[in-house]
C-alpha cells in the first residue's frame, strides 16, 4: 500500500534494489496520480477547531485540558495547522523516483507512464535493471507526450 505518497512534502523516493515488482510499482504510480489537490499549510480556524473537538466529544472523548482530549488510552491533540487542498489541480510533489532493480515490468509501465504525464515536478525516474521491453517503453513514452519536466529517464 502506497498511501503515504499523499504526503505533500515528499520529494524523493528511493526504493532501489528491493522487490517492489509489478504491483508495487503500479501502486506507487497510482498513489501519486490520486494525490490531487495542491495547496498549502495554514493555521486551523476557530470554527474548524470547534467542529473537530465537538466531533471528538461526540465520539466519547473527554476534555483533559485546553489541548488534550482522551478516551481510554487514546489521546488526541488538535493540530495547529491544516493542509488546504485545491482539488481542481493534480499535485504530485515527487522530484525523484528510483525503482532500479525492482522486477518492474511492462504492465507497471502503463501506470508509470501516466505518472510521468501528470507529475510536473518529476525530474528523475530510474527504472534501470528491470524487465521492461519495447511495450513498456511505449507506455512510458505516452507519458512524455503529455508534457513533462523529466530530465532523466534511466
Amino acid at each position: 500500500n502506497a498511501e503515504y505518497m499523499g504526503n505533500p512534502r515528499l520529494k524523493s523516493l528511493n526504493l532501489a534494489w528491493n522487490s517492489v515488482g509489478r504491483y508495487g510499482a503500479a501502486s506507487i504510480a497510482k498513489s501519486c496520480q490520486a494525490n490531487v489537490g495542491c495547496g498549502e499549510w495554514r493555521p486551523l480556524t476557530e470554527q474548524e477547531l470547534t467542529a473537530m473537538t465537538k466531533a471528538w466529544l461526540d465520539d466519547g472523548y473527554k476534555k483533559v485540558d485546553d489541548q488534550k482530549y482522551q478516551k481510554g488510552n487514546d489521546t488526541k491533540v488538535p493540530p495547529r495547522e491544516v493542509w488546504v487542498q485545491d482539488p481542481a489541480r493534480p499535485c504530485c510533489t515527487l522530484v525523484e523516483l528510483n525503482l532500479c532493480q525492482n522486477l518492474v515490468d511492462d504492465p507497471a509501465c502503463v501506470e508509470l507512464g501516466k505518472l510521468i504525464g501528470m507529475c510536473a515536478p518529476l525530474q528523475t525516474l530510474n527504472l534501470s535493471w528491470n524487465h521492461i521491453t519495447a511495450e513498456g517503453a511505449i507506455s512510458l513514452a505516452e507519458g512524455l507526450k503529455e508534457g513533462t519536466n523529466l530530465v532523466s529517464l534511466n
